[in-house]
């Protein structure tokens, strides 16, 4: 256990160095956990059978054993005798999925931004780690989102977090509470909270709802560019969630954050809560190889090509009118048109808006510009 706590430690006092490639493929992460599974001894793979294997993964995780149905948290209270070759295997592919990193910058520019919900503390410091992503200008987003289940709280967690969601009941209340005090802490913030009506639904669940709200509201078009905020220890299983599921709304672009852990919620996590998120990280790799394997019946291909028609429409629409916006422009500001003689003797105009036509040509056409309905005549 003493060796635990010092990669736990060491973890949580890493200096921010993360690799550019920070999303692991599904074949990757598998390949990562091959010396695990190994040591566990399942031997079937998710290529072969992937309804047997997550079985086989299910019967290895502490959090299902019995009739308990932990939350992650609550494994802190394990008291199992773990060997020193299945800790060091469960910390060494921990390490190789990138759960003892410090976090996992929130980057780049979204459609939508998911803060998911979660325990304890971890939906106010999800929530604060996006919005202060946003002020920083490290990410952008048109839509951000505290989504949560309807989970109960129990009454260590209710005392754990009165500090944002007093008097809160459920999971979704801790959202809603994350989501006024990030309000209060940035007035003109505004965030969307949306409840999720199953006490047991995982990450895939809130984000399939959260993408299925945004799709019927007319918010999310074919194309969009969708981010979840977790927490690291849990990032590598939540973006093949995220990216699986919004492959089915037509989504290529995904990126999962992970927000920094309190140093004292690592130290507190026993071999138990590693070995959980190892067998949730390749669970998800398995789901997400095996969504690829499937072909796409007709009616998705067909819908595929509607959303893809329809922003193409959309795209050449609005090209049109800011097109027609640019000339308003020209016209309204003449004066800023100059004429620029080129050396084969052709003269441009170059307008207001930086459009430029060809006036005139060595071969003595002339043209009037866009409202010339005439077109080139000679001289």
């Amino acid at each position: 256990m003493q060796k635990y706590k010092e990669y736990a430690i060491i973890a949580a006092m890493i200096d921010r160095n993360i690799p550019q490639e920070t999303q692991p493929s599904g074949e990757q992460l598998l390949q990562a956990g091959g010396e695990f599974l190994q040591h566990f001894g399942v031997e079937v793979t998710p290529a072969e059978n992937p309804e047997e294997f997550r079985v086989a993964l299910q019967q290895l995780d502490p959090r299902y054993q019995g009739d308990r149905h932990l939350v992650r948290y609550e494994l802190e209270n394990d008291q199992t005798e773990w060997d020193e070759p299945t800790k060091d295997v469960i910390m060494s592919t921990a390490e190789s999925m990138r759960m003892l990193e410090v976090e996992t910058p929130l980057q780049g520019d979204f459609d939508v931004v998911i803060a998911l919900g979660g325990a304890r503390q971890s939906n106010l410091d999800r929530t604060r780690y996006a919005v202060d992503s946003l002020k920083e200008g490290a990410a952008t987003t048109k839509h951000l989102v505290v989504a949560g289940s309807s989970r109960q709280l129990n009454e260590a967690e209710k005392e754990n977090t009165a500090n944002y969601a007093p008097g809160a009941e459920t999971e979704f209340d801790l959202c809603a509470g994350a989501a006024a005090t990030a309000a209060k802490e940035n007035p003109g913030l505004v965030t969307s909270v949306l409840y999720v009506e199953d006490p047991k639904a995982g990450t895939p669940a809130v984000i399939e709802q959260v993408l299925s709200s945004l799709q019927a509201g007319g918010n999310l078009p074919d194309g969009a560019s969708v981010a979840a905020v977790t927490t690291q220890i849990y990032q590598a299983s939540t973006e093949r969630d995220l990216d699986r599921v919004a492959a089915q709304f037509g989504i290529d672009a995904t990126f999962t954050a992970g927000n920094p852990s309190d140093p004292n919620v690592v130290a507190n996590r026993t071999p138990a809560t590693y070995l959980s998120e190892v067998l949730r990280t390749l669970r998800a790799a398995a789901n997400d190889i095996e969504a690829k394997q499937q072909k796409p019946s007709q009616e998705q291909v067909k819908d595929r090509v509607v959303r893809v028609r329809d922003e193409l429409s959309g795209v050449l629409r609005r090209s049109g009118e800011l097109h027609r916006a640019l000339r308003e422009v020209d016209r309204q500001n003449p004066e800023m048109a100059e004429s620029i003689e080129r050396s084969d003797g052709s003269v441009y105009v170059r307008e207001a808006s930086g459009e430029e036509w060809l006036a005139s040509s060595p071969g003595g056409l002339h043209y009037m510009g866009p409202d010339d309905l005439a077109g080139y005549h000679p001289e």
